[in-house]
């Protein structure tokens, strides 16, 4: 029994101690080429549904917010739903990549923190649990000394639900941050593919362009993107439809 004391007494070290494992050098590739491409065709799909719609309002768009207007008509498209989501976010400002990618490695370090940290909670619970029950089963003249070790314990065990749920608050907080940059970034960047008048305003060239967003540019959403080509372009409504000039 008082062996079993021992070890749960052996349990310390500050979370703010603890290294995270090193980051691997070089362009790091939020999304692979598969759902890359599984994301364009969605969006292909859905632009050219609702093409007489949005087509009109994104030539007319000359700021990041008329971008929030013209692809409103696809809120209630089901399956493009998510990721537009990200579109039709209110948020205003303008925001830069350079912000965007430092809020994102924020967030994952605050993260793994944060599970490191639930990991420690739960260690420090369980070894709480243990005493109560060595306690339970305790002979009188061992009370003292276990009563010591719960009295440890459940310091340590506060200590580290207030370490978890700081962290835990901290997350959530950048998760939200995160996700009114990405929703400006994601609209300054159809801005400027509409501006940039290096491609036709399609649906197809809309879609290569965003399907990368908030991940990337739409430079390299585009440049990835477009070397594959798209089963769902030119579907039966664009057909219908015919483009305007």
């Amino acid at each position: 029994m008082a062996e079993n004391i021992s070890d749960a007494e052996d349990f310390q070290g500050s979370l703010e101690d603890r290294e995270l494992p090193a980051r691997r050098r070089g362009r790091q590739t939020l999304m692979s080429d598969a759902e890359l491409l599984a994301r364009r065709e969605d969006f292909v799909k859905a632009f050219e549904g609702c093409w007489g719609e949005i087509g009109w309002e994104l030539k007319k768009s000359k700021k990041a917010d008329d971008i929030l207007r013209a692809l409103r008509p696809l809120e209630d498209v089901e399956f493009i739903r998510r990721p537009i989501s990200l579109f039709l976010r209110e948020s205003e400002g303008r925001v830069s990549a350079t912000l965007v990618r430092k809020l994102r490695t924020e967030l994952q370090r605050i993260r793994k923190l944060c599970l490191a940290a639930e990991l420690l909670k739960q260690r420090a619970m369980e070894q709480l649990q243990q005493v109560n029950f060595l306690l339970n089963q305790a002979r009188p003249s061992e009370w003292r000394l276990i009563k010591r070790a719960q009295k440890t314990r459940g310091n340590e065990a506060s200590r580290t639900f207030k370490e978890w749920w700081q962290l835990r608050e901290r997350q959530t907080l950048l998760e939200t941050q995160l996700l009114d940059l990405e929703a400006r970034f994601a609209r300054q960047e159809v801005l400027s593919f509409r501006k940039s008048e290096r491609y036709e305003l399609t649906p197809l060239h809309l879609a290569n362009a965003v399907c990368g967003l908030p991940f990337m540019g739409w430079r390299r959403s585009m440049q990835r993107s477009a070397k594959e080509p798209s089963a769902a372009a030119n579907g039966i409504d664009y057909q219908l439809f015919m483009p305007f000039d």
